[in-house]
């Protein structure tokens, strides 16, 4: 009984040697819970320049119809960005949410169709509030 006692102690005393070993020359592991556990720093993507479309339909008036951004480093495929129109009050006027189809070069223009039925006028525009979540997920209401 001791014997086994003994070589299952020294089982698990070599196991944990064989993790602490692991963390200690930086393997890495994947989809593993508790060894994968660990913070890091989120890049900071910042709008460049805002450019606006603009749309004078019947009994509108002008209204802002799309918004034009360059960012301030490049973003992958398939990033979730949602952009939001607000005024003075912080209330949201029109929006964007949606995710890229192409990756997106830094400094470069590109456009943002506001969401249907939303308008804002140009001189009601305060604030553009602009969320970049890579490797997030989106779908439609």
């Amino acid at each position: 009984m001791r014997r086994v006692l003994l070589i299952g102690l020294i089982v698990c005393v070599l196991a944990m040697g064989g993790i602490g070993a692991a963390f200690a020359t930086g393997m890495g592991f994947s989809n593993v819970g508790a060894l994968s556990l660990g913070t890091g720093d989120v890049p900071q993507v910042n709008v460049v320049d805002v450019g606006w479309e603009l749309y004078s339909g019947a009994g509108l008036g002008v209204v802002v119809d799309g918004v034009y951004l360059k960012l301030d480093r490049n973003i992958a495929a398939g990033t979730v960005i949602f952009i939001s129109l607000r005024n003075t009050g912080w209330t949201e006027l029109a929006y964007y949410a949606g995710v890229t189809t192409g990756a997106m070069t830094a400094n470069t223009w590109y456009k943002f169709p506001l969401s249907d039925g939303t308008t804002a006028l140009p001189a009601q525009v305060a604030y553009v509030k602009v969320t970049v979540a890579e490797n997030g997920s989106y779908s439609t209401p």
